[in-house]
Parts: C-alpha cells; sequence; structure tokens
C-alpha cells in the first residue's frame, strides 16, 4: 500500500508565527516546513512537540521508520506551546534533527514526508511542580505511535538544502486508542487506576499486568499456585514469549529472533508450559508507564512517585485477589533482563521480606563506574573513550556485541535531543536516572532545569548529579516499605 500524494512547494518570506516557541532566526537559505492543526481536528490551543519526518520510500508510514538510534530515517522537532488552530509550527535549518542535524544536510533530491504532533499534557504534582508531558496512553511512551497524536498525509517533495521553498503540511487525523488484547485460555489482561499515582500526578495514572495461567488452572478451582514476575520495558505480550502461533519461523525470522534473544520460539515455550511436567505456576509482567519512560523501574523517587508502593499495596494485592496465587513471600519469586534484570534487584533488595528470590539477567548499571561505558565519576567526558591512545569522538553507548556495532553515545545524545527537549524523549539514555534516581536539588525537579550526567551537546560530564548519585541513594532509589519518596536512601558504589 502507497500513502503518498504530490504536495507543491511554495516560496514565502521567513516569518515566524509567534505561537510558537523555540524558534530560532532562519538564515536565507534552506527549506522550511509549516505544520497546521485545522480547527476541525482540534479547537482548542495545544502544547507538545511538532514533527516533519522525511524519507527516501513509502511502504511505511515515515514516522514509523523511527525505530533504533542506528536504523532510524530523518526527522526533526521542535517545541509549540499554546498553537492556536491554523497556525502553524515552524520545522526549519535551526531545528534540531537526527541523524542528521539540520534539514540543511538533507541531500537534494525526491522524499517522503509526514508530519506529527505529541501531544504533551499538563501535571499539577503534589510536590508542587506544575509540568507539561506527553500523558501516555499505553502505548509505553512512544511519541511516533501515540493514541491521541496527531498526523497528516505522507506527501512526496522536493527538497533542496539551496532554495528558501516551504513546505505545508496539515494534521488531518487523530491516531487511534490501544485496545488491550483479548483474554483466552492461558492469557488475561489487567488494568486498574493507581489512587497513589493519581494523587501525586494530579492526573490519572493507570498500572496493569499480563498473567500467564497455568495448564490445568480453570479445571482445578481450589489450588494456589507461586507466582514469578518477569520484569521489563512495557509491552502487552505473554511473559517469556509465550504463544499459541503455530507458525513455522521462516530462516529470516530465526536469524532475527537469534540476534535479539537466545530465546526459544514462543509456540516451542508454549509447548513446554503447557506439558504436563511442567511446574505449575503463575506468571506476570507488569505494565507500569510514566509520564517520561515506558516504566517507572518499580521504585519510589523524587520525581516518579511513589510507583513502588503503588505495584506493592495496589497492582500485587489486586493480582493476589483476583487469581489463586499463595500469598506468601516464598511464593513469590522475580526475573528479569536488562531494565527488567535492574527492577529484579531493586524489588528483591528492598523488599526482602516480600519476595522468596531474584534471577537477574544482565541488568541495567547498578554500579555507576560503568554507565554502560561512561564511568560518570571519573570520566570527562561520554563522547570521547578515555582508554586509547587517541581518545575517539566515537565511544560507543554500549558493550560491543556480536551482531554488530552499537550507536555511539554521541549519536543517542543527539537522537535524544532532537525527540524531545528537557528530559521528555522517553528515550532509556536521557530517562531514567534523571527522573527515577534523582532528586530535585540534581536539577530535574522540572523539566527545563535537566542536566543528567553529561551534557548531551558536548559529552563534558557534570560533577553535581555524580556526586549525588553516588552518595544519597541511586541507583537503586528509596525504599516503598520502609522510606518515603523524599527521603532516599543511602547508597555507595561497590569496589
Amino acid at each position: 500500500m502507497r500513502f503518498a500524494t504530490v504536495v507543491a512547494i511554495i516560496a514565502v518570506p521567513f516569518a515566524v508565527h509567534p505561537q510558537v516557541t523555540a524558534q530560532g532566526p532562519h538564515g536565507p537559505q534552506g527549506p522550511r516546513v509549516e505544520i497546521t492543526v485545522p480547527v476541525a481536528l482540534r479547537g482548542t490551543p495545544v502544547t507538545g512537540r511538532m514533527y516533519v519526518f522525511v524519507t527516501r520510500h513509502d511502504d511505511v508510514e515515515p514516522r514509523l521508520q523511527v525505530r533504533h538510534e542506528s536504523d532510524c530515517t530523518p526527522f526533526f522537532g521542535v517545541d509549540v506551546t499554546q498553537l492556536v488552530p491554523g497556525a502553524p509550527g515552524v520545522i526549519d535549518g535551526t531545528t534540531l534533527g537526527y541523524p542528521v542535524s539540520s534539514l540543511e544536510e538533507i541531500p537534494a533530491g525526491d522524499y517522503y514526508v509526514q508530519g506529527l504532533l505529541n501531544v504533551y499534557s499538563e501535571f499539577h504534582r503534589a510536590d508542587g511542580h506544575t509540568l507539561w508531558l506527553h500523558d501516555d496512553q499505553w502505548e509505553g511512551q512512544q511519541f511516533n505511535k501515540a493514541p491521541g497524536n496527531l498526523v497528516s498525509a505522507v506527501r512526496k517533495v522536493h527538497l533542496d538544502p539551496a532554495r528558501a521553498d516551504t513546505i505545508r503540511l496539515e494534521l488531518t487525523r487523530v491516531l487511534p486508542s490501544i485496545e488491550l488484547p483479548p483474554d483466552t485460555k492461558w492469557v488475561r489482561h489487567i488494568k486498574i487506576q493507581s489512587k497513589r499515582l493519581t494523587a501525586w500526578w494530579g492526573r490519572p495514572i493507570y498500572l496493569g499486568a499480563t498473567v500467564l495461567l497455568p495448564r490445568g488452572y480453570d479445571a482445578d478451582t481450589v489450588r494456589r499456585y507461586p507466582s514469578v514476575y518477569d520484569q521489563g520495558h512495557f509491552n502487552l505480550n505473554p511473559p517469556f514469549g509465550f504463544s499459541t502461533d503455530t507458525s513455522s519461523e521462516t530462516p529470516e525470522q530465526r536469524a532475527a529472533r537469534l540476534a535479539r534473544s537466545a530465546r526459544e520460539p514462543g509456540f516451542e515455550f508454549y509447548r513446554a508450559w503447557s506439558a504436563p511436567n511442567f511446574p505449575r505456576m503463575i506468571a506476570v509482567t507488569f505494565q507500569h508507564p510514566t509520564p517520561y519512560f515506558d516504566d517507572s523501574y518499580a521504585v519510589n523517587s523524587a520525581n516518579n512517585g511513589p510507583y513502588g508502593d503503588a505495584l506493592l499495596q495496589e497492582l500485587i494485592p489486586y493480582l493476589e485477589q483476583h487469581f489463586r496465587m499463595i500469598r506468601q513471600p516464598w511464593a513469590r519469586v522475580l526475573t528479569g533482563g536488562s531494565t527488567g534484570g535492574w527492577e529484579a534487584l531493586a524489588l528483591q533488595a528492598y523488599h526482602p521480606d516480600f519476595f522468596g528470590g531474584t534471577w537477574v539477567l544482565y541488568p541495567d548499571p547498578v554500579d555507576f563506574r560503568h554507565y554502560e561505558i561512561p564511568d560518570i565519576y571519573s570520566d570527562t567526558n561520554a563522547f570521547v573513550h578515555p582508554r586509547r591512545c587517541r581518545p575517539s569522538r566515537r565511544s560507543p553507548a554500549s558493550r560491543a556485541s556480536p551482531y554488530g556495532r552499537r550507536a555511539s553515545s554521541r549519536r543517542c545524545s543527539a537522537a535524544a535531543r532532537a525527540r524531545a527537549s528537557s528530559s521528555r524523549s522517553g528515550k532509556r539514555r536521557t530517562v531514567p536516572w534523571r527522573r527515577t534516581a534523582t532528586r530535585p536539588s540534581c536539577g530535574t525537579s522540572a523539566p527545563e532545569r535537566s542536566t543528567g550526567a553529561w551534557r548531551s551537546t558536548s559529552g563534558l560530564t557534570t560533577t553535581t548529579c555524580a556526586t549525588i548519585w553516588s552518595g544519597t541513594g541511586p541507583p537503586l532509589g528509596p525504599s516503598s516499605k520502609a522510606r518515603s519518596t523524599s527521603s532516599p536512601a543511602t547508597w555507595t558504589p561497590s569496589t
């Protein structure tokens, strides 16, 4: 299916509409994109971030071609504040982009373009801060897929960095809501509103879970089961990749799966899980997206609020009330990898009397001497590898992979800046430690003052956050059982 239509390019003077924020002066050369919200689509002013996506092909909508930092079509973004219907959000040569930094770096040629507005909501937090952030709609902070965001049709245009042309796009549709997958014999989906988080954020905040039931659960209505909590990033899929889909993998699909994980195919796990001799238990994954990220890291924090309390005092009790789980510590165990590994470790470390054990796989850093690659305590620049004879400006963002080189720290930071200002990108290297594991004194109580571990443009490390992180609570943050969100636990890096 092709999405594109042809649009005319009109040369006009470079007048900047006063309703658009973060719009700098435009030089005499280069293209300019104006994106408007018609009154028929939205009749009130809107605050958010406006994007244009530029690509050579239209077999997939351009907005959906933004994937990983190393696999991404060019896009450019600018903040808009109280943009009135019909007024343009302006993207030009001064607007941040990725993987190229400016529209003027796009070579002359024919392209497909699409506009998108990531809509922000106003949060009046219980700590007194008022913030404009994207209110997750159960998509896991995916700005290019989020329900309620506004998008334009895909159009074919000619771009030339040497010509002062203007492209006008109109946002014409609202992305639809996401429906929970249907429940089955094996899989149930839960979504509840958290009273604690709603009170803290000043808007409705939801928690969820995907529950995988054991063989014979419906037949034996008396038996109770231990539970395993499989931690990870936001998704609505069953735990451990469980799938009843009998379709065979193609060689290409198998290669792609093995490049991501050594886990067996979902149907192979289903056959094991449903076998008579497989241990009977209930498996659970959480959904706990925040206004900053696709999950909360499962702890309380000064910037995210009482997510740890909400999980342990609201979501798990709800699950244990509605499913026949054994309500004893020995019968609650944890596992997870990457971010899920960090969460599995944090929950067990802070709640040893609630959980009976944890199996932690390749966790996010628990010692910031390896913030993946940079050492935020001693390295002076996150973009420069300090252990090479000739420091490289392509210091990788993470350890080497047998499947290919990862994006550099510089490129990851550039991608986050293009996606959003003030740590609102929803990206892992921008958000978790600024938003989850920091206190307001680390410059992150409001988006406008966010700094983080290093400067996103130069890579120069900042000692303020490193000092706070090393001595007053992070990385694990305060315990949701014994400490308040404003009183972090003492933590020092391991030796």
